[in-house]
């Protein structure tokens, strides 16, 4: 094994949903993982066995993205039923349902303090809602179907993918911090751990901008399609990405791939790093959930 390769082993896999497992996330904390469904459901799975753990009942369409607040007490899940829901996550009850979009909300996020969360939605808008008074603070439309939001994780930003060749990045208030040309569509936007870059990923490429200047600072080809999730971990070192039968690994500033997971399910919808960054977990198209240590 040369020494930019790894080489992942996959160490759990389970029937997560009937359908499409169309959101995941780990628990802060480490012992649980989340999976959002097609139908419906959001269950949580123990990392000890990734046996069952409880589920969580009130969307009527797919769960689509999870919110969690540092110290995994609360998550506000976004659905295709049109609705952002807060949930008590220890009690595996609903607080409140704060809102509504128009039309499917797809993605969500919440600030570092867990103060805002942000919804964006195939509507066209992000909604910025406030935590302690559990309701909407500011509508904002920026004219596309709203794909990935990001919140910076020290700085008061907001960045946005929507069906457009750009990435915008946004004040909480909705004013424009910077609109990043990306040259295609982009589906899924991220903040490194430390703030320092802002991670797009579209169809066959993949930019990595500076926060310090809003240059792009790398940019490689993946042959992704629209759809492709991406995760990184704690120290920025790994990125995961995901496309029809793929995963690929990438270490920090090495552009061919460390490893590339293949012969999958078409339709690798989620990506998750543990909070030890010690296994990848995925959610695909048939309804399961693989897991590799890295």
């Amino acid at each position: 094994m040369t020494q930019n390769k790894i080489a992942p082993e996959l160490v759990a896999e389970f029937k997560a949903h009937d359908k499409h497992t169309s959101a995941l996330a780990f628990v802060p904390g480490g012992l649980e993982l989340l999976s959002g469904g097609f139908s419906g459901q959001a269950r949580i799975w123990s990392t000890g066995d990734w046996s069952s753990a409880g589920e969580l009942v009130g969307h009527t369409g797919s769960v689509n993205g999870f919110g969690l607040s540092g110290d995994g007490s609360l998550l506000i899940t976004a659905s295709s039923d049109k609705t952002v829901r807060l949930w008590d996550l220890p009690g595996r009850t609903e607080i409140a349902t704060l809102g509504k979009h128009r039309k499917q909300v797809l993605a969500v996020d919440l600030s570092a303090d867990g103060g805002l969360a942000a919804t964006g939605s195939y509507d066209g808008t992000v909604v910025v809602w406030s935590m302690p008074a559990q309701s909407e603070t500011t509508r904002i439309k920026i004219g596309d179907r709203v794909s990935s939001v990001a919140f910076h994780p020290v700085k008061p930003w907001l960045a946005t993918a929507r069906v457009s060749d750009d990435v915008l990045v946004l004040e909480p208030d909705g004013g424009e911090v910077v609109r990043l040309a990306a040259g295609g569509p982009v589906s899924s936007v991220g903040w490194t751990r430390d703030g320092e870059f802002l991670i797009g990923v579209g169809a066959n490429v993949v930019r990595l901008w500076s926060r310090e200047d809003w240059e792009v600072v790398r940019t490689f080809e993946v042959a992704t399609t629209w759809l492709a999730p991406f995760a990184v971990n704690s120290d920025s070192s790994l990125l995961a990405i995901g496309w029809e039968h793929h995963v690929g690994i990438w270490k920090a500033d090495v552009d061919e791939p460390a490893a590339v997971i293949e012969e999958l399910p078409k339709g690798v919808y989620n990506l998750s790093f543990s909070e030890d960054d010690k296994v990848l977990a995925m959610g695909a198209a048939d309804g399961r959930v693989r897991v590799w240590r890295v």
